[in-house]
Parts: structure tokens; sequence; C-alpha cells
């Protein structure tokens, strides 16, 4: 004999309410600087980035002993284009210091290009490549960031809005 619907109902709330419980224990023993985009994403600070296989939206960036400051996002997320200006100011301010920032989507140039006519980047856009980063890194949740010191090291990850002058100037004096 089958159980009633109701039971059945109550047993799957019951398995939900375990998932949310251990989520939420993830987060709470997760590392200070560590979000939910942290838990999702496969970025793990100390490791070293893959190689590179970008297509990039115009000129290729200076690469070399830069630390790299690499921004996943996509046309259609809108914390992603909020963030566009603070990365450009980003750019701007400490490009001179040895710092490169590098948008990075899974879109294709068709899309992106109209996109940056809109939207200025005044950093580097490149569009995902083969290896693909994404599928490397395990992005899944965007917008997400991460740093990259000069000798290709996985240094700092987590949301561009986290981003403040004082952790870029610590990160370029290491």
């Amino acid at each position: 004999m089958t159980q009633p619907i109701a039971h059945q109902l109550h047993g799957l709330a019951r398995g939900w309410r375990a998932t949310a419980l251990l989520f939420a224990l993830a987060c709470a023993h997760a590392p200070a600087q560590a979000g939910v985009a942290d838990l999702i994403n496969g970025v793990k600070v100390g490791a070293q980035l893959p190689m590179l296989d970008l297509h990039y939206v115009g000129a290729a960036p200076l690469l070399e002993n830069r630390l790299l400051l690499v921004d996943f996002w996509a046309t259609w997320c809108e914390p992603c284009r909020t963030s566009i200006p603070a990365l450009n100011a980003l750019q701007a301010k400490f490009a001179e210091k040895g710092l490169t920032v590098i948008g990075v989507t899974q879109e294709s140039e068709k899309f992106v290009q109209p996109f940056l006519q809109m939207v200025p980047m005044h950093y580097a856009s490149a569009a995902d490549g083969n290896p693909s980063l994404y599928r490397a890194l395990h992005i899944k949740a965007l917008p997400y960031a991460m740093f990259v010191s000069p000798n290709g090291k996985i240094v700092w990850r987590g949301q561009p809005d986290e981003i403040d002058d004082d952790l870029v100037e610590r990160l370029l004096r290491k």
C-alpha cells in the first residue's frame, strides 16, 4: 500500500530542511571572506591559475609580471553590469602600479560587442576559450572575481563589490 500524499510531502519537506541546515552550517564554518558564491564556485586561494586561452574583444592586455583581476561576468547579469564602473576605476587608478583587469564572459563576441558600445569597459574584455576557464574553475555563480599574483597563484576570490583600494594596494605590495 502506498503512503498518503501528505505523508510523502512531509518526508520531502523534512529532507529539504536537513539540506538547508547543512548549507547554513557550511556557510557558518566557511572562512570569513567566503560568501555563498565562494561555496558554489571552485576557485581556491593558493591554487595555480589554469592556462588562459581567452579571445579578447579588442586588444589583448599586458599580462606579464602583473597582478591580474579576473572578473567573470555576463551581459544579462545585472550585478555584473553594475560592477563595471568600479572595475573601470580600479583599472584607471592602478594600471601604472601593476594591475591588469580582465572581464571574462562565456558569451560570444556578437553579444559582447554591442553591449560594450552601450556600457564601455576600460579594461580588457574576453570570451572564454578552449580549454574553458569557467569549466576549469567551476564558475557557476556570477558576478565573481579573483586576483592572480604575477607568478600565477590565486591570492583572493569573491564578489567584485568587495574589492576596494586597500585590498588592491595590499595585493600589489605582495
